[in-house]
């Protein structure tokens, strides 16, 4: 069950990954490949057929370029990040800011809240609250909410973390 999450965090966050390693270095796709499988500590490697469309997704964009290489018999692309790579990268890395907060102690929370939660029976209300963080996490690692989108979701929260103070009182 855990590798299921991490799977499912780090494939949410493939375009990120993708940026955030060709910006320390240039390299091909399997070097990207093993460089995020060294970066889980071997518990997810992700497949050619989900890299190399994200590459061309990227490079489609103009946040990396290519550059062929001839390495032994075949020629393969090496991969470097754009100025407006790096500029997305920046607004994607102040985007998790919210998900990686939110995650940071979030197992212990999760087991205490949901204890809780099913003592109240309140297990649909939960699925609709998970399913809406995911979809906020989805969205963040494609960079599709503004700044302005972000900061309203950030009252959002607030506005909803007092809602439930105040019941509790």
């Amino acid at each position: 069950m855990k590798d299921d999450l991490a799977n499912m965090l780090f494939r949410g966050h493939l375009r990120y990954f993708v940026l955030k390693t060709i910006n320390k270095k240039k390299m091909h796709g399997y070097a990207i490949i093993n460089a995020f499988y060294d970066a889980t500590n071997k518990r997810w490697k992700p497949s050619f057929g989900s890299v190399y469309p994200v590459l061309k997704a990227l490079e489609r964009e103009g946040l990396i370029k290519s550059k062929p290489k001839k390495h032994g018999k075949r020629v393969i692309k090496i991969y470097s990040i754009t100025k407006k790579g790096k500029d997305r990268l920046k607004i994607l890395e102040k985007n998790r800011g919210l998900l990686v907060n939110f995650l940071k102690h979030g197992e212990k929370a999760r087991e205490r809240i949901l204890n809780s939660l099913k003592k109240i029976h309140a297990i649909e209300e939960v699925t609709a609250l998970k399913n809406a963080f995911l979809k906020v996490a989805e969205k963040i690692s494609k960079n599709e909410l503004s700044e302005e989108k972000c900061e309203k979701l950030k009252k959002t929260i607030l506005k909803f973390a007092k809602e439930i103070e105040k019941v509790t009182k």
